[in-house]
């Protein structure tokens, strides 16, 4: 029994460690990529309109140590440059997220327990135009989120100057 709370300690030792160097452990435990959970506003199907300012708020999937996350906000712009909201812009995020590099926010520390990382308040630019706002979470072993999905990590709306969610 005591070799079990030394292993248990000693792997809250490295993720300690890994947390204060960098976010990232020397080995990693099961293969997932971490993602997260948009809790607020709540996911309404179809197109749901929002104000100008929304706050987001998101929490960790389960079974995953997030240490960091980062959000995007994007008019519906297809490959082409041209906004377009019929555009299937999370498909083209997972395909071809290289596009989107410059488009994140930085990496923030995540912790509900400080409120940092788990959520975001943000301006679209244009009233009604469609946006898609998205949360990508790294693991302690620098893992990162690959494949978004809509009411999941992903949301796709339109910003209309009379409705708040």
């Amino acid at each position: 029994m005591r070799r079990c709370h030394l292993s248990i300690g000693f792997l809250l030792l490295l993720i300690t460690i890994a947390t204060i160097s960098g976010c990232r452990l020397p080995f990693c435990p099961g293969s997932e990529n971490p993602y997260v959970v948009i809790d607020s506003p709540p996911y309404r199907p179809g197109l749901p309109t929002f104000s100008r300012i929304i706050v987001f708020k998101w929490h960790a999937s389960p079974g995953h140590a997030i240490c960091a996350t980062r959000y995007l906000l994007t008019a519906l712009i297809d490959s082409n440059g041209v906004y377009n909201p019929e555009f299937d812009i999370i498909g083209d995020l997972n395909a071809n997220p290289w596009r989107y590099e410059d488009t994140w926010s930085p990496w923030m520390p995540y912790s509900t327990k400080w409120g940092t990382g788990c959520k975001a308040c943000v301006e679209a630019p244009e009233v009604g135009k469609v946006y898609l706002f998205a949360v990508q979470a790294k693991d302690i072993c620098g893992r990162v989120t690959q494949q978004f999905e809509l009411a999941r990590d992903a949301f796709i709306f339109m910003v209309s100057p009379y409705t708040y969610p």
